[in-house]
Parts: structure tokens; C-alpha cells; sequence
């Protein structure tokens, strides 16, 4: 058992789900709701759900105490390329900002908040964000296949929280349970039983059971390998039925190192002022860390983000969404975009950043000469991303490759601001209409190059970000 530093916790928490729920069996005869998971759209990763997560996170706040961003994941879109740099800086937050990621386990997600809360502890940050957020697959068919879903949660850490980090009693192990080897597209698993006892059961029962020793616990969020472990989790701590956190495995699904985090805010939004919540996480080892709640939350993230759904009704839709669908003629490699065209345009892409020219015009894309005036580098950086605008016009193109087709491209005028041309996300080919309100998301555009290409698409305005 380690202390955890003093009068630091969590300020503020933001989740995304993403839209589409897959179900996993028929629909029952009497309408009643059938078991879900979420599945990421084509045009989702786990970068730009992060990043949703995090905007929900830092809506409406100052964003300038953030000094450091850590991203928890084990589906990060490059293997060597930082994504926590690349969310720090679809967010716009300064160039000074620190940021690294955390991976390697599902357990990441809450290592990341213990390295979060040390951090402002010690000084040496005044704020983390902490984004957590997983799209993990498993073969098709599989067993696995339907216990995995996708969701991304963010956390902003400071001192004077709303709820406080009391302690933490953590375990390292080492073995081959759960594995997705450098190269594989499916997460892999020993049998259930082997997972469930020694990855599982065996490293975070001795700590939940001293975390429950050390006081009083209200509410129990426990991530599981799947919702019978659970269930014989909690009844081995000899808590009322009552503090368990309802599991989302029949809403969500498992979705890995989102998966503590995303309990953990499911437990901060029913806690009362004085409740302790004790969460626990696993993975290559264990950790259970109990919470105080200093103050009862006003903040309801997860319910408007579960009910913020749409039902997938043909299992092609998800195939392809993947990749996963067989095609005549596969992709040819190509060398992609030039990353001298990514560096000049990095603000453009990742930050919907414009400018605003002295006499008041607004471009977008940046240039140098002002279209109205016609003055030279009279210019100051604009971001647009938090705006809302209106499709001008539109058009439906039904030749661009989409699990969905016809895809929808539209001209949006940003609100007191430039026209940007990109495309529609989120709506169906019928909701698309001239002055139409819309706002604005991060997400994957293409995949030139064999990798990840991320620019802002506009989605009907009305809904959480």
C-alpha cells in the first residue's frame, strides 16, 4: 500500500462512446433490450476518440494550467509515433505542454492516473489531463469478438479536486493470459478459465481485500475479464450487492484500458459527498485505488454518451468499417502524403486553425496575402474546432470508399468565420440540407501511406461533442 499525495484528484472527466452499437444476439420478440457492444466507426480510432473524450473533458474551462497530457491506450495508431502529442495538439493546447504515452496493458488506464496525480503532487505539473480510450478487435466470429467494445474517457487532475486519491495498493505479474503481439491485428487469449483465475482473480483479490480492510467502501467499480468474474469478485469482498458499479458489458463491452476509467466515472456520478469508491484494474499485475469524494458531482457524462446511440443492423457494416471485408482489388501501397505537406499544414489539420487578418477577414486555409484587403502577413492564428457553423451547400459521393455509401461532403461556414470544405460525419445522406447546423470532430479522413490521416469532419450540431 502506498500514500497517495495529498488534496489531489480528479476536477473533471469527459467520456465519448461511440455511436454505433453492435448487438450480439437477435432482437427479442418482446422489444425488451438485447446485450451491445460499441464499435468505433471507419473513420474512429483511438486517437480521435481520445480526443472527443478529452474536448468533453475541458469544455467551457481555461485550458492554459494543463501542463502535461498522458494518453492510456494499447491500440495507439503508430508504433513509433507519440499519440498523446498528436491529441495535445488537435486540442491546441501550447507547444510547451509535456505529454507521453502510457500502454503496454489495459491496466494503463489507471497507471495513468497514478502517474497524473504524482505529478501534481509533487509540483511538477498544475494540471494532467489524462485520456484513456481503446479499439481493440479480436478475430471475426470469435469468442472474444463479442466481449470487446470501444470508448475513450479523459480526466483532468488538480489539486482541490471533487474527489481525492487516498491510496493505492498495486502488483506487477508477468504472463501470457491476454497478448497481441507487435504485428497482430486480434488481441489473443489463453482459456477463459486460465485468464480469469491467474490474470485476474489471483494478483487483484489480495489487493481489493486490503483496500477494503483499510475503511469503509460505498461503491465498487471493477473491470473484469467478463461479467460472471466479476460478480465472483465482488461477492469474495463480502460487500452489499448494492456497491457494485453496474459492469457495461451488456452496453459497452470490455473496452480495454477505457475500462477502469470508464467505471470509475460511473461510480464518481451516483457517489454521494463522503463516499469512498474503490477501483480496481488488472492486467500484467493489479492495482486498486480508493477514491474520497470530497463533494457529490454535478457533472452527468455517461448517460448522455450511452444514449447517444444508433443500432447496427447488418454485420457487413462492422466488417468493413475494419477492414475486415474481402474486396476484389486490395489497395496498392503508396508512399502517402509528404510529411513536409504534413508539417506545413499540421495546424490546419490537427487544430482547425485559421486566421484573422487585421481588417477582420477570416481564411482558412492559411496564407499570406489577405483576400479582401490584399495586405501582406497581417495575420493572427484562429482556432475553430470549438465553433459551430452551417453547411452552405453539400453534395453526396457515392465513388469514395465507405462502409456506407453515398458519402456526404459539404461547404461549412464557421460562425463569424471562414467557409471550410470537409466532410459530413455522424448523419445519414437525408439529414444533410442547406443551413443546417453543425459542429465540428476529429476524426481519421484516410489512410494514404498505410497510415492514420486526421483532419476535422462536421456532424449535426445539438448532440455532446
Amino acid at each position: 500500500m502506498s500514500a497517495a499525495p495529498e488534496n489531489v484528484g480528479i476536477v473533471r472527466w469527459g467520456v465519448y462512446i461511440p455511436r454505433a452499437r453492435l448487438p450480439l444476439k437477435a432482437p427479442a420478440a418482446d422489444g425488451r433490450p438485447v446485450p451491445e457492444r460499441a464499435v468505433a466507426g471507419y473513420d474512429e480510432d483511438s486517437v480521435t476518440m481520445g480526443v472527443a473524450a478529452a474536448r468533453d473533458c475541458l469544455n467551457g474551462m481555461d485550458r492554459d494550467p494543463v501542463d502535461l497530457v498522458l494518453f492510456a491506450t494499447t491500440t495507439a495508431p503508430f508504433a513509433e509515433k507519440q499519440s498523446a502529442a498528436l491529441i495535445a495538439a488537435a486540442l491546441t493546447l501550447p507547444a510547451g505542454v509535456r505529454s507521453a504515452d502510457i500502454t503496454g496493458s489495459t491496466r494503463a488506464g489507471s497507471e495513468a492516473l497514478l502517474h497524473a496525480c504524482a505529478a501534481v503532487g509533487s509540483g511538477t505539473a498544475r494540471a494532467v489531463l489524462v485520456v484513456a480510450a481503446d479499439c481493440r478487435m479480436a478475430a471475426p466470429g470469435s469468442g472474444r469478438e463479442s466481449q470487446l467494445g470501444d470508448a475513450a474517457v479523459a480526466f483532468l487532475i488538480q489539486a482541490d479536486p471533487l474527489a481525492v486519491l487516498d491510496a493505492q495498493h498495486t502488483a506487477r505479474d508477468s504472463l501470457l493470459d491476454v497478448w497481441r503481439a507487435s504485428g497482430d491485428r486480434f488481441v489473443h487469449g489463453w482459456e477463459d478459465r486460465f485468464v480469469n483465475l491467474h490474470g485476474y482473480r489471483e494478483p487483484l483479490l489480495p489487493l481489493l481485500q486490503n483496500a477494503v480492510q483499510a475503511g469503509s467502501v460505498q461503491h465498487l467499480a471493477l473491470p473484469a475479464p467478463d461479467a460472471r468474474a466479476q460478480r465472483e469478485m465482488a461477492a469474495s469482498l463480502k460487500l452489499p450487492d448494492a456497491c457494485l458499479v453496474p459492469s457495461l458489458f451488456d452496453k459497452v463491452g470490455h473496452c480495454g484500458a477505457a475500462f477502469a476509467p470508464l467505471l470509475l466515472v460511473a461510480a464518481l456520478e451516483r457517489a454521494a459527498e463522503g463516499d469512498t469508491i474503490l477501483l480496481g484494474d488488472y492486467g500484467d499485475g493489479a492495482s486498486a485505488l480508493r477514491w474520497r469524494c470530497v463533494r457529490a458531482a454535478r457533472r452527468r457524462r455517461l448517460p448522455a454518451a450511452l444514449e447517444r446511440r444508433r443500432t447496427i443492423t447488418d454485420y457487413r457494416w462492422y466488417l468493413k468499417s475494419r477492414d475486415l471485408w474481402p474486396v476484389e482489388y486490395p489497395p496498392q501501397p503508396d508512399p502517402g502524403i509528404p510529411a513536409t505537406v504534413h508539417y506545413r499544414e499540421r495546424a490546419e489539420d490537427l487544430g482547425l486553425t485559421g486566421q484573422v487578418c487585421r481588417c477582420g477577414t477570416h481564411q482558412f486555409p492559411r496564407g499570406r496575402i489577405c483576400q479582401r484587403c490584399g495586405e501582406q502577413d497581417q495575420f493572427q492564428p484562429v482556432h475553430y474546432a470549438e465553433q459551430k457553423g452551417r453547411i452552405v451547400t453539400f453534395t453526396h459521393d457515392a465513388f469514395f470508399p465507405s462502409p456506407e455509401p453515398p458519402n456526404s461532403v459539404a461547404v461549412v461556414e464557421v460562425n463569424q468565420g471562414p467557409r471550410i470544405y470537409m466532410q459530413v460525419a455522424d448523419a445519414s445522406p437525408d439529414q444533410v440540407e442547406v443551413d443546417l447546423p453543425v459542429r465540428f470532430v476529429f476524426r481519421c479522413i484516410h489512410r494514404s501511406g498505410g497510415k492514420p490521416n486526421y483532419f476535422w469532419k462536421c456532424v449535426p450540431a445539438g448532440g455532446e461533442v
